[in-house]
């Protein structure tokens, strides 16, 4: 025989052979079979526990001796394989209602594996034994099992819905698989709505079936996603998990989570909590345990002083798997094929045909056993008239041949298959034929015969039968729904979870930020009055620009120090905080530099990117800082200050507006040597107060500082600056009642402008503050 050699390309040969493994790895291994919800691996571990006997009411076998009767019959793929998916089967964080029950360590929702197979057992659950209820080859197809030495089922009868309850989810060559499980008692309800009316639709379902029920409870977040799979088979739900907010016995509010989201785990939101705080991505958090038990889930968040629980519950929702997603993508196998994209109307649809197909099998195959037995009884009735005529023709027969020619010929039986019955009848049991019970049993059988003729020529018995069935199950197995659905959800925003109260923010000379719910007389270099919602910009000498709102600094009491600046904005090194203001939709900011430059620009160009990470409000040159920035409404008159005492007073109105990141233009000419030391907004009635580095100073009626019209120009002579009275260190614009506050290096205090004595500005002015050995005046601001 000569041999034939075939050439092909291996690129082709693999095509071929890859789609041929990738179709029978989807139905062979990863996808579930719509009818009974169950993939090929786990139907062989529930078939081999029912060939080793092993119901609900019994004893437990070793997980060992189930995984290796699976492996060995019929799913030679390795006993590591067969225990993880028995193990799955056990757990109810993971099945709403599993189908196996397990004695000894099965794994936690941790994820904490199970015990060695020989250490722990298991036997069918009641609800897997509904499953397993009438198989056989009468009610279902069975196909020779890998090594054709034994019989498997294509499909478990499955009385109990199982895909629908239980979910499933699989990964498989170019496909996946991820269903939801359901309330059983809500989807018996769908499934008696479907078989009442066939044209009902995925609206009505959802009127008695409104969307998942996950074994770990926890909430649904809106309707809208779940009447979307409903309808398309995909989806994408927003679950999360339940908690509750107190105070302990230290009066620090505390966040108690109970139940988690589905394939959550407690260990798992500890470690992503835990690394969000090690990166400074979330803080508030003083403590957290773990003291969730076989009892429940309990995890305690104990709160820092001061800290807003709800908005740091907002941060875990956004930041962690206490919310997550779960995507939806119904792919399953309907008569061998891969489908996806069912609907839910399909999986119902495709369950009751399967249970109606199941019920016809049985009541055909049990109503020709009746049928068959008729004909029998028949004949064992007339033997009982005729036993002794019967006995006689036995044992005057010289075979079992002849003894039936016999009967057939005394009319004792009509065919050969009476006659063999009666022969199989041993002769004790034939002289304890009674007719009277033989009568009956053929009454009741042809009874029978009759009830399943009315059901097998009428569908709608059949559904009677399912609904019934359907309903003895929500009997024996219905539990309440675990999983909360908020129908209407909202997106809730930060802002959303805020108390709207009144707050004053002020910022100290030593660059503390300090934000109060009363206003009181506290020495400050700047201060805002916001609501706790409002946005506050703060301003740094690098040019840069922070915002935080009201609610993200922390609250103090007038006694506190507060929060210093570089630790809430994370300023760089040299980044010092120079003025702070209150966000509005209009307005202008005006910021000047050391060297001279001034740049105004509307307050809306900060809107755009404006980011808690900083942004950049003016580009500044080599050695250039920032000195003051103010929010104007575009109208006010500015008084700029320098440090060898020279000053300018203009309306801004002859600054040009610019974009944020310019660099500005000139604010007055500087004499070589000479910087800004500060900028003030003023008006009619101000008095200008200027102070040195050592303490002198004097104060000025403004008119005699008139305005000018141009920037170009080297100004007036604030204070004529000498050796001993060191240069300017600050500005002050003051009415009768203001107050000056002061900084010195490591000291701040007060003074009333009342006491400073009213000058002509050429005068030079005298001794303000007295200042102990080289300590020296920093800053100024009017209170």
């Amino acid at each position: 025989m000569t041999e034939k050699i075939i050439e092909e390309e291996l690129t082709s040969v693999l095509d071929k052979r890859f789609i041929t493994y990738a179709y029978m790895s989807l139905e062979d291994r990863a996808l579930p079979d719509a009818r009974d919800g169950l993939k090929p691996s786990q139907r062989r571990i529930l078939v081999a526990m029912h060939d080793l006997g092993l119901v609900n009411s019994g004893v437990t076998e070793k997980c060992a001796k189930i995984c290796g009767t699976c492996s060995g019959d019929y799913h030679p793929h390795g006993e590591a394989i067969v225990y993880p998916t028995l193990c799955r089967l056990v757990q109810p964080w993971v099945m709403n209602a599993p189908l196996v029950s397990g004695q000894g360590n099965f794994g936690n929702v941790d994820g904490d594996p199970p015990a060695a197979m020989r250490y722990v057992g298991a036997k069918l659950s009641a609800v897997g034994e509904t499953l397993l209820q009438d198989l056989n080859p009468d009610t279902v197809l069975f196909i020779p099992n890998y090594n054709e030495k034994k019989q498997e089922p294509t499909v478990l009868p499955a009385k109990f819905p199982n895909l629908l309850v239980n979910g499933a989810e699989g990964i498989a060559v170019g496909w996946a698989t991820k269903l939801p499980p359901h309330n059983l008692s809500e989807v018996v309800e769908a499934i008696k709505l479907y078989i009442n009316n066939k044209k009902v639709t995925a609206e009505d379902i959802l009127t008695v079936m409104p969307g998942p029920d996950f074994p770990t409870g926890g909430k649904l977040l809106g309707q809208e996603e779940v009447l979307s799979y409903y309808k398309t088979g995909k989806g994408q739900l927003k679950i999360e998990g339940k908690w509750t907010i107190n105070k302990n016995s230290k009066g620090i509010e505390t966040i108690t989570i109970t139940e988690l989201p589905y394939q959550s785990s407690p260990e798992g939101l500890l470690t992503e909590i835990e690394d969000l705080v090690k990166n400074d991505k979330i803080s508030g958090i003083n403590d957290l345990k773990n003291l969730s038990s076989k009892e429940g889930i309990k995890i305690v968040i104990e709160c820092s002083r001061g800290t807003n629980s709800n908005l740091l519950l907002n941060n875990l929702l956004k930041n962690t798997s206490l919310r997550r997603s779960f995507s939806v993508n119904q792919t399953v196998l309907i008569d061998g094929k891969v489908v996806p994209d069912v609907t839910v109307l399909q999986l119902i649809e495709t369950f009751v045909a399967h249970r109606t197909r199941v019920l016809t099998n049985k009541y055909t195959s049990e109503q020709a056993k009746h049928q068959n037995k008729i004909p029998i009884l028949d004949a064992l009735i007339r033997v009982a008239n005729r036993i002794d005529e019967t006995i006689k023709i036995i044992r005057n027969s010289t075979s079992p041949e002849d003894a039936s020619k016999s009967l057939i010929q005394s009319q004792i039986c009509q065919d050969e298959i009476q006659a063999k019955a009666v022969l199989a009848i041993t002769l004790s049991q034939l002289t304890k034929l009674e007719q009277n019970k033989l009568l009956d049993e053929k009454k009741k059988r042809e009874d029978r015969i009759a009830w399943i003729n009315k059901i097998l020529s009428d569908p709608k018995e059949i559904d009677k039968l399912i609904i019934k069935e359907q309903e003895e199950l929500v009997a024996s197995f219905g539990k309440p729904r675990k999983t909360q659905i908020i129908k209407n959800v909202k997106e809730i925003s930060e802002d959303d979870l805020i108390e709207d109260k009144q707050l004053f923010v002020y910022l100290t000379g030593d660059e503390y930020i300090i934000s109060t719910v009363e206003e009181f007389n506290l020495l400050h270099f700047g201060k805002v009055n916001i609501r706790s919602k409002d946005i506050v910009l703060f301003f740094t000498n690098k040019g840069m620009v922070y915002r935080r709102k009201g609610f993200e600094i922390p609250e103090t009491n007038r006694n506190g120090k507060g929060t210093h600046a570089s630790a809430m904005l994370g300023l760089a090194e040299n980044e010092h905080l120079i003025g702070m203001v209150k966000w509005s939709d209009k307005g202008y900011i005006i910021s000047i530099t050391s060297k001279g430059l001034i740049k105004r620009t509307e307050i809306a160009e900060y809107e755009s990117g404006l980011k808690t990470a900083g942004l950049v409000g003016i580009k500044l040159n080599d050695n250039d800082s920032v000195v003051t920035t103010l929010f104007t409404d575009g109208k006010q008159e500015l008084f700029i200050a320098t440090e060898q005492g020279m000053c300018v007073r203009y309306n801004e109105s002859i600054v040009p507006c610019q974009g944020r990141a310019t660099q500005g233009s000139r604010a007055m000419k500087l004499t070589p040597g000479d910087s800004i030391i500060q900028m003030i907004s003023i008006n009619d009635k101000h008095s200008i107060v200027v102070i040195t580095q050592k303490g002198f100073g004097k104060k000025t009626v403004l008119s005699e500082y008139k305005s000018f019209d141009n920037r170009q120009i080297k100004g007036y002579l604030l204070y004529k600056v000498v050796l001993k009275n060191g240069s300017v260190a600050g500005i002050s614009a003051v009415n009768k009642e203001d107050y000056i506050s002061i900084w010195t290096k490591g000291k701040a205090f007060k003074i009333s402008p009342e006491d400073i004595k009213e000058t002509g500005r050429h005068t030079s002015g005298i001794c303000i503050v007295n200042l102990e050995n080289d300590n020296s005046i920093v800053k100024l601001h009017t209170m």
